[in-house]
């Protein structure tokens, strides 16, 4: 592909943004484990590292939150909609783990976390980065977003906060690609509500089911690479999303 002025300046100006979420979230990261906090703070401070690379680039201006008006049922759709499609994935498990309850009592807090956490990724992919790449049509500018959000989860994936499954290089493949495709389904909430409120309710959503069916259920190694978010099962679901968004109706221009 072929780029003119404003896309090579808009990529450019994205790479940047990339590479200081990277180094804010990193940063953040280690000052927090030197002060021995725990996980879920750590989680908090590398999402926060999007906000600074957002504040460093002067772009808070570009993140709106959205608009309720005739979309107001969208932030509910986008508030069920994972919890719908992760429960539909473990239908094609022939067994399940025991189930632990335990896990029910850390959901309320985890909640909280997870959904400020979204928040701040979401204020810089789908506010920030979704708004500067504005030069480059739907589906480039998606792939580019989905391809830098995959790859700022990487130094997490290799510090241990992911389980992706016994096949480093299969897990790190699936999981670029779905994340890449989530970036499409929720960035047709970002386009169609004018804002990025729809799209980190689904973003929590999403996180909070495989946080309780990945604690409750315990899955295995090889349950990862079919249900897991590194599973070629959620590529199939994700993929008939955004056809079936596509043909639902077309995000406007945004």
């Amino acid at each position: 592909m072929k780029l003119n002025v404003k896309q090579k300046t808009a990529l450019k100006r994205g790479f940047l943004f990339f590479v200081l979420t990277l180094v804010f979230s990193a940063v953040l990261s280690y000052i927090g484990m030197r002060a021995g906090l725990d996980q879920p703070i750590l989680v908090l401070l590398y999402s926060f590292g999007v906000v600074l690379a957002v504040l460093a680039m002067r772009g808070m201006s570009q993140v709106p939150l959205g608009n309720l008006k005739n979309t107001g049922y969208l932030y509910f759709v986008a508030l069920i909609l994972p919890l719908v499609y992760v429960a539909a994935l473990f239908l094609f498990t022939e067994e399940l783990a025991i189930f632990s309850s335990d896990i029910m009592f850390l959901l309320a807090p985890a909640a909280l976390f997870v959904l400020i956490s979204s928040f701040f990724e979401e204020v810089g992919w789908r506010g920030f980065l979704f708004s500067a790449l504005k030069p480059f049509t739907w589906g480039w500018r998606n792939i580019i977003i989905g391809l830098f959000w995959a790859l700022w989860h990487f130094p997490a994936i290799f510090a241990g906060s992911y389980n992706i499954g016994d096949s480093l290089f299969v897990g790190l493949l699936l999981f670029t690609l779905n994340v890449t495709l989530l970036s499409f389904v929720i960035a047709w909430f970002r386009a169609k509500t004018d804002g990025i409120i729809a799209g980190t309710l689904l973003h929590a959503t999403h996180n909070l089911s495989y946080l309780w069916i990945g604690g409750a259920f315990h899955l295995a190694e090889q349950d990862l690479l079919s249900i897991g978010e590194s599973g070629w099962l959620l590529t199939i679901v994700l993929v008939i999303l955004i056809l079936i968004f596509r043909a639902w109706k077309q995000p406007k221009k945004a």
